[in-house]
């Protein structure tokens, strides 16, 4: 698997990158299209609810406007 399959999983799927993590859920998302950068709010919810918070997670990054893909990051 490629550096950019690695972010964009990351990004789409934090749940297949954090073991401990069952899904996630969006909050908030903004594009920054002049600048290429993409924000985004979730909250990370874990496996063992018993014993661990859930998390929130601010995620920025450029977006890479030579991939076919319309959700590939750099």
């Amino acid at each position: 698997m490629d550096s950019y399959s690695v972010k964009n999983l990351w990004v789409q799927e934090p749940n297949r990158i954090y073991p401990p993590i069952e899904k996630s859920l969006l909050l908030s998302e903004k594009s920054h299209e002049n600048l290429k950068i993409r924000n985004l709010s979730r909250k990370l919810i874990p496996k063992r609810k018993n014993k661990d918070h859930e998390l929130l997670e601010d995620v920025t990054y450029l977006v890479n406007d030579t991939c076919t893909s319309k959700n590939h990051v750099l």
